[in-house]
């Protein structure tokens, strides 16, 4: 039996930090507030500091916007609001997990730019097995890559 027959066919969840991390997300919005509060008074214009909060907000969208996931074995799917990402997995060449997630990169090894070309699967609570799981199940080669690199 190989790996690919032991995870399911396909592997759907829904990640939200903003609720799932109630510290992180107060924290958030005492760091956007403070800096809307503080473009006010040291610019004394109420339309700098909504529109500096807008900008520090937007740069937030991975923490406040709900984001729903979809692997299966034809590739990955992410979304959030309206807006639909989707790879086959032959798009990517390598993966590392850390505590919050798992990234799928186009590199054979972890690179700077993994963020802007690669594709960032959260987990939801409990998920990770799973997901790390069905991940190695479609990569298997990127794994062998990883282990064979690593050093320790």
């Amino acid at each position: 039996m190989t790996a690919r027959q032991k995870t399911p066919p396909s592997l759907s969840w829904r990640a939200w930090p903003l609720v799932e991390y109630p510290a992180r997300s107060a924290l958030a919005a005492v760091m956007v507030s403070g800096t809307a509060a503080a473009i006010y008074f040291v610019w004394d214009s109420a339309l700098f500091a909504v529109l500096g909060a807008v900008v520090l907000a937007l740069s937030l969208h991975g923490h406040l916007l709900p984001r729903r996931y979809r692997l299966d074995d034809d590739g990955v799917s992410v979304s959030a609001i309206k807006i639909k990402k989707r790879r086959p997995w032959d798009y990517f060449h390598s993966y590392y997990a850390d505590r919050l997630g798992v990234m799928l990169s186009t590199f054979t090894y972890p690179s700077r730019l993994d963020s802007f070309r690669g594709v960032n699967l959260r987990f939801a609570r409990g998920n990770r097995d799973d997901v790390v799981a069905f991940v190695a199940a479609r990569l298997p080669a990127a794994e062998k890559r990883l282990r064979r690199g690593s050093s320790g």
